[in-house]
């Protein structure tokens, strides 16, 4: 991830606010400001008692430049003020201090604030004094809470504003030629597909001239792309009977990629990969070569994708939905989810074709990448050649089609009946909402009758593959509660605002690893959220303040969901079966019924409704059961690592036992970034006025100089430096 712009911090606050600064553009540089204007030169000093500024103003800059060194936010508690409207005196405190008070006008409110809050004493106050300056009376630098690593502490909340230099530059890149997604990525929401009413309607109405059927109209459709899908394939049967598919037509697939290394295809996989090696040597990268040694397929994998993977590669998506451009390559993405359930990319593929072969070594080499080790679940497009793909790579793996793209498919393929607003309800509730196989075939079998679809071919042969996508089949496989490929659509849908058809592959590569920085970036703000603050809690219970230390704040509100619903319901019954006790369960006002067995001897619930099993978090039925047996604490078995704050701890190694590190070159990376932002901040300083620029200029020009001569007569590469300064 490449440095981002950086923030000054000499700005004027007004009281109650804090500070902010956000990196739009990487997250390795310490954005820390250099322009303060005390009375005396304190330089990176800590605060101390007795320490002079001119204006309250500057004291409050040095406090938070010195709060972005230790990685903590800023915050205004007040101050008194003489008759003139001077400022007597002021107190800068952590964003920490003090604790929530109760506001009795929002006691019903649907979502409240995590709370920062933790009685932080930390604080820095400051007094007028005769001469007009103020001095510093007291000075607290303990925390009782965790701070933030200074090299992102740009993340936290800071006052700031941009230097004219940098402002300048971000009005200049506003401007550029990227379109505006790529700005904004969207969110991962459910997309439903659109469909053409007009165009129905119109099919309804000639159907209706001709007295045709609903379901004869959809059989045709049917058999009409089923033949254009074949239609390949009889182009190559036709060139087999000629006797020129050996030869004619793999001439022209050679053709075809030569013409594609022409264009400087072959150098720039080779320039890129030479790129991530020097970067991360744990890097990864796979390429298949044909008979005449042409680049058919690659596969890459930086060091931190397999580090993800190693933390959250239980559930994979692969979606192969995206092109290069239409006639080019197909670009395929391995994603999941992190513990704050955003997107996470584990790892992309260029595939020359989508035949069995292609999807094997792709497959193969994704796991060789991955040390071996298996996903749970992987979920893909209903396709032929990924199916038996994934039958001889991952045979341990649980196999599901994503059912958002069924919906999209029995939009096209049942286009005058899906027209009807009931029957997309219908159809919909067979596809998202049954969870017990016998609901999900009388709801299958009734929608058949209903729309008399009974002889409909592409849903005799979508029922035929049911356990692979339908609800009631899959509640036994861990799926992290994703039901689709859609975040790898949500995905494309980014590469789309990133990726033009016109681009080399240098640029395309380039350009993906923009996208994935950007989601990178996300989950790294939310880190950083989660560690400066802790859930509101609805109720003091124990079991909430429990999983609100435990879950991300994103799955603690799942959690909590669960509990809130876990008070609706109610036993009716239960029974005694052997050493277990069956309770039937079901909400107040609900007509479902679950059945949860509890083990008393271990303290385990294995609900009906499976949906531990299936996303990983403990259902409202069970929580109501483990309640009713005076558990107070949620066992440590229904607390899955993936889900907590601490998914991310200990080593990963990679395909060859070497322990991945994100940053190789540490403490030269950690000189070069300091030495960056210094540079950096004197440069958008000096920019300002043509006396400061040709200064800097010439300071700069007797430095390289300088630099030169150290470098010659240096007898060995010197790291040795105390880096504590920079924490």
């Amino acid at each position: 991830m490449s440095g981002g712009e950086n923030i000054n911090l000499n700005s004027r606050t007004e009281e109650g606010t804090e500070k902010e600064c956000r990196s739009a553009c990487g997250l390795d540089s310490c954005n820390v400001s250099q322009q303060n204007a005390p009375v005396e030169e304190v330089g990176q000093k800590d605060p101390e008692v007795g320490m002079m500024f001119q204006t309250w103003n500057d004291a409050y800059d040095f406090y938070g430049e010195y709060a972005k060194n230790v990685g903590f936010s800023v915050r205004i508690q007040g101050g008194h003020k003489l008759k003139s409207g001077v400022y007597k005196d002021r107190i800068f405190v952590c964003s920490f201090e003090g604790h929530r008070a109760f506001d009795k006008r929002r006691v019903h409110v649907k979502y409240r604030r995590d709370n920062r809050r933790t009685g932080c004493k930390a604080q820095l106050t400051i007094a007028l004094q005769a001469n007009g300056k103020y001095h510093v009376t007291k000075f607290e630098g303990t925390h009782n809470h965790m701070v933030l690593n200074p090299r992102i502490s740009q993340l936290l909340k800071s006052n700031g504003k941009t230097a004219l230099a940098h402002s300048t530059q971000a009005d200049s890149n506003s401007s550029s030629t990227l379109p505006k997604s790529t700005l904004i990525l969207p969110k991962p929401t459910l997309i439903l597909p659109k469909t053409s009413f007009s165009v129905m309607d119109k099919q309804v109405r000639e159907l209706q001239n001709l007295g045709a059927s609903h379901a004869a109209y959809n059989n045709c459709l049917y058999a009409k792309r089923k033949r254009d899908m074949e239609k390949e394939g009889e182009q190559v049967r036709e060139h087999r009977d000629l006797g020129v598919v050996h030869d004619d037509y793999d001439n022209y697939l050679k053709e075809k990629r030569k013409r594609e290394m022409e264009k400087g295809g072959a150098g720039a996989i080779l320039k890129y990969f030479e790129k991530l090696q020097e970067e991360n040597r744990l890097s990864f990268h796979s390429i298949q070569l044909d008979a005449m040694d042409q680049i058919t397929n690659i596969f890459w994998a930086d060091a931190r994708m397999v580090a993800d993977y190693n933390y959250f590669g239980d559930v994979i998506s692969f979606d192969t939905s995206f092109r290069t451009n239409d006639e080019e390559r197909l670009f395929a993405t391995f994603v999941g989810v992190n513990n704050h359930k955003q997107i996470v990319v584990f790892g992309a593929a260029l595939l020359y074709d989508e035949t069995v072969e292609s999807f094997k070594w792709v497959f193969q080499s994704f796991l060789r990448a991955m040390s071996g080790k298996q996903p749970i679940t992987i979920l893909t497009d209903k396709d032929a050649a990924i199916t038996h793909a994934i039958e001889h790579v991952f045979p341990k793996t649980s196999h599901r089609f994503c059912i958002w793209h069924i919906y999209q498919n029995a939009a096209n393929h049942l286009q005058i009946i899906f027209a009807t607003s009931s029957f997309q309800e219908d159809f919909r509730r067979c596809i998202y909402e049954y969870e017990e196989e016998g609901e999900f075939l009388r709801a299958w079998n009734d929608m058949l009758i209903k729309y008399d679809l009974k002889e409909n071919v592409w849903l005799q042969e979508l029922f035929e593959v049911k356990e692979k996508w339908a609800l009631a089949y899959g509640r036994n496989h861990f799926c992290a509660d994703i039901v689709s490929t859609q975040r790898s659509g949500s995905m494309n849908m980014s590469l789309k605002g990133y990726l033009k058809s016109t681009l080399d592959l240098f640029q395309i590569f380039n350009h993906f690893e923009r996208v994935v920085a950007d989601y990178r970036l996300k989950e790294l703000e939310m880190d950083v959220k989660m560690s400066q603050s802790t859930p509101h809690l609805p109720f003091p219970i124990q079991m909430l303040r429990q999983a609100a230390s435990i879950y991300t704040p994103t799955i603690y509100r799942v959690f909590e969901k669960e509990y809130s619903e876990s008070l609706d319901c109610v036993i009716q019954n239960k029974f005694e079966v052997g050493t277990k006790i069956e309770y039937i369960v079901k909400y107040c006002n609900g007509l479902h019924k679950y059945v949860v067995a509890f083990d008393p001897s271990n303290i385990t619930v294995v609900c009906s409704c499976k949906k531990f099993e299936f996303s990983g978090i403990i259902c409202s039925h069970s929580l109501y059961v483990l309640l009713e047996r005076q558990v107070k604490q949620l066992p440590s078995q229904y607390i899955l690592k993936r889900w907590t704050r601490n998914a991310k701890d200990g080593a990963v190694t990679d395909y060859r036992g070497c322990t991945i590190e994100l940053e190789p070159n540490v403490r030269f990376s950690m000189m070069f970034r300091e030495l960056q932002r210094v540079s950096r901040e004197t440069s958008a300083r000096a920019a300002e006025d043509k006396r400061s620029f040709l200064f800097l200029l010439d300071v700069y020009k007797h430095a390289r100089q300088r630099i030169e001569e150290i470098l010659k007569s240096r007898s060995s590469v010197d790291f040795g430096l105390d880096f504590s300064f920079f924490y």
